[in-house]
């Protein structure tokens, strides 16, 4: 059996009105059983906004981080 070859016709032309757009995501993995980021303040202060913005008082609440990391994603698309 013969392996095919295919070309993607946007690889190989240039389309009027196509842009590229970049996506940049933001987030927080938990659950880490203590390989998280530990006590970095942009980490402790993205847990606190998040939570916050879920409606959970958290003016007396002290966090433990080791378990939690902050991530970022970051991508590129075209938009037709």
């Amino acid at each position: 059996m013969q392996a095919a070859n295919a070309d993607r016709i946007k690889d190989l032309t240039d389309v009027a009105g196509v842009r590229e757009n970049q996506l940049i995501g933001f987030g927080l993995v938990v659950g880490l059983n203590g390989t998280g980021d530990g006590e970095i303040s942009f980490t402790n202060q993205s847990l606190r906004s998040m939570l916050s913005r879920f409606g959970v008082n958290i003016q007396d609440v002290r966090s433990n981080l080791s378990s939690i990391a902050l991530n970022s994603i970051t991508a590129r698309s075209e938009r037709y």
